[in-house]
């Protein structure tokens, strides 16, 4: 009998898998700007922040004795004597060599007829500089005139008698740099920063940096030093970059002219020998 082909099986497709979603992911906040290169705006100051930068002439003191331990018993001798003002308030207490000044009371003497200055003479003086420094708001003063009024006050009080101000100094003090010291002289003055704009969230401007003064305002920078060396970088560069070129130029024009010179050469040996050859 002939042969029965074996049957094959019927195909079956393969089943795909069911498709599935996959989850998105959460959304995302907005990211925020990349940092620039210039610096944020100070935080405002309040206008009732007042400063008062005063000085105070003491004869008797030598400015090149008065240490560290010196300054602070100053500023504890300060605050004793201004009304409403703490030894924290006190700054930038610093002393100095001053010119020797004369200081006494015009009087008429016996048996003259003009007035005649008592001078008292000291061997030596100096200058205390320092800044008193309130919030107005939080302090007992009305106003900035009222400070201003009350540390002159008390500063004219303590030149007319600085029994109350040395002694306080001399407290406080673990040395004896004030045992013949009284005050010659005093002088005040409002120095008052003026608000300073408030923070901005984002820094304005772009391309240079820029700084904030003690007063708040802002300045723009000078380019920087790596902008200035760059850019003699690129300039150097394009002129070697055109030397080149030009060398570049004359070396080929060169070879050129060597080429033809010796290919004339050739013909002209050439020519010479079929000459000879012929006769």
């Amino acid at each position: 009998a002939a042969p029965i082909p074996a049957p094959t099986p019927l195909p079956t497709a393969v089943p795909t898998p069911l498709p599935t979603k996959f989850p998105s992911a959460a959304p995302t906040d907005s990211p925020t700007l990349a940092p620039t290169t210039d610096l944020p705006t100070l935080a405002p100051t309040t206008s009732s922040y007042t400063t008062v930068s005063a000085t105070l002439t003491m004869s008797g003191l030598n400015a090149s004795k008065v240490s560290d331990d010196d300054l602070d018993a100053i500023k504890a001798g300060l605050a004793s004597v201004l009304d409403g003002v703490d030894a924290g308030d006190v700054y930038d207490v610093a002393v100095t060599d001053s010119a020797r000044r004369l200081r006494g009371k015009s009087t008429v003497l016996p048996g003259f007829t003009v007035p005649e200055v008592r001078r008292a003479l000291r061997s030596s003086s100096a200058t205390v500089s320092f800044r008193v420094a309130v919030d107005i708001a939080t302090s007992s003063f009305s106003d900035k005139s009222d400070l201003l009024s009350s540390v002159s006050l008390d500063l004219s009080d303590a030149d007319a008698d600085s029994t109350d101000l040395i002694s306080a100094i001399q407290s406080a003090a673990s040395s004896d740099t004030f045992a013949s010291t009284e005050v010659a002289a005093y002088s005040a003055i409002l120095v008052t920063r003026p608000p300073s704009s408030a923070p901005t969230s984002a820094p304005t401007g772009g391309g240079t940096s820029s700084v904030s003064d003690d007063a708040g305002y802002r300045h723009s920078g000078s380019p920087s030093y790596l902008t200035i060396a760059l850019s003699i970088a690129v300039v150097l560069l394009c002129l070697f970059a055109v030397a080149w070129y030009g060398r570049t130029v004359r070396r080929v024009k060169t070879d050129q002219a060597d080429s033809l010179r010796h290919t004339a050469q050739s013909t002209a040996q050439a020519g010479d020998v079929e000459l000879v050859g012929n006769a």
